[in-house]
């Protein structure tokens, strides 16, 4: 599966920004005017890229900074050639010549942001992300001349910040912002994520195309963004939810516990379903359906195992045991403050195609810390006055 598209419609911004949150692994190819570029992911962080416009190798950044000599660099790569390139000049020079790792690791920042800084720049051509098994992978980039990598990768949205730092927020052609988008300004990112999760995917879902979310999600960023919209966010989360899941609860994370703030499709013979949810507490530091999701951090689609308080938590809700659930974190100020749980029962159609879902999800968090930022500002501002 990869994503193909133009640099027109689709700012390398704003897809750094979508392989990032979806976390996903592979190549970036980016042509332009008989130029070609290319970016490494692994799990969403980036740790190679090269450029046809842009030779300047590991070695000779090296030597300029006075960190080895010519003929240093020479043997290193002498001894590179004869074990077949099976590591990169940057291991050998850390192994076999005396080279500080810390220097290694420095450089090769250096070096990757520059070719990605350089890309912004390439506002016309085409893209094309290819999905990759890691292994695969790094064997194509171990060949490339450069030979440079890193281990841990640097996140785009230190890159976008940076760059858009460096720039002083210049917008490139047609006004589209090159680097992360300013407050109050969204990325359209349906087109990119239609073509993504395709026809197949979508039909899968049981949903049509654009009742999966896609045509929504822009609007639905807007609301977001909306300041009067307030405590009204957790209602948007449930409206967007109901694109791609048959009944869904959001729950606050409280103290030790989950505390149901909000449903849709939950059905109660005894009484408002509404009523049901807001009295549901769930202990948060007991093995459950969510407990690793809390963890972790990020959203999954899961197939839940009918026991302790998973047993529990279904019987509340009624209506059986799901095949599968998705459980979404909202993460604000860097901790998990509420959770998304969604079925499809009593249909038991499968859940598919939730990125736009964990996207909007992570907006959401942004929306709810800048929301309580402004709320606090305010208070300082009526206790000063």
């Amino acid at each position: 599966m990869s994503l193909v598209g133009n640099l027109e419609d689709l700012g390398l911004g704003e897809i750094l920004q979508i392989v990032s949150l979806a976390r996903k692994s592979g190549i970036l190819r980016i042509r332009s005017r008989g130029r070609e570029g290319t970016i490494l992911f692994r799990l969403g962080q980036v740790i190679h890229a090269t450029s046809t416009t842009r030779h300047e190798s590991i070695g000779e950044v090296l030597i300029r900074r006075g960190a080895i000599d010519p003929a240093k660099l020479r043997s290193a790569l002498s001894l590179q050639e004869r074990e077949g390139f099976r590591d990169r000049l940057g291991t050998i020079l850390v192994q076999y010549f005396d080279v500080s790792a810390a220097v290694i690791d420095e450089v090769v920042r250096e070096l990757i942001e520059d070719v990605v800084y350089a890309l912004f720049g390439w506002v016309e051509g085409t893209f094309e992300f290819e999905l990759r098994d890691m292994a695969e992978a790094l064997d194509a980039a171990l060949m490339d001349p450069m030979q440079f990598m890193l281990e841990q990768g640097l996140s785009p949205q230190y890159l976008l910040t940076e760059r858009s730092r460096l720039v002083g927020g210049k917008r490139g052609a047609g006004g589209r912002v090159e680097g992360p988008a300013p407050p109050g300004e969204l990325v359209n990112l349906g087109d990119l994520l239609r073509r993504e999760l395709g026809d197949d995917t979508a039909a899968s879902a049981g949903r049509p195309e654009t009742g999966s979310g896609m045509a929504l999600l822009h609007s639905m960023l807007r609301e977001l963004n909306d300041p009067a919209l307030a405590g009204g966010i957790t209602l948007l989360v449930l409206r967007y939810a109901a694109e791609f899941v048959d009944r869904a609860v959001i729950f606050q994370v409280r103290g030790d516990e989950l505390v149901g703030l909000g449903q849709f499709g939950i059905s109660d013979r005894q009484g408002p379903a509404d009523a049901l949810i807001r009295n549901l507490r769930i202990p948060r530091n007991e093995p459950s359906l969510f407990s690793g999701v809390m963890e972790a951090g990020h959203p999954a689609v899961l197939r839940p195992e009918p026991a302790g308080l998973n047993s529990f938590l279904f019987e509340r809700l009624g209506d059986g045991i799901p095949d599968e659930v998705f459980v979404g974190p909202i993460v604000s100020g860097g901790n998990v403050v509420a959770l998304l749980y969604g079925d499809n029962l009593p249909g038991r159609k499968s859940i598919g195609g939730t990125e736009p879902l964990e996207i909007f999800l992570s907006q959401a968090g942004v929306a709810m810390e800048k929301a309580l930022l402004e709320r606090k500002l305010k208070e300082n501002s009526r206790g000063r006055a």
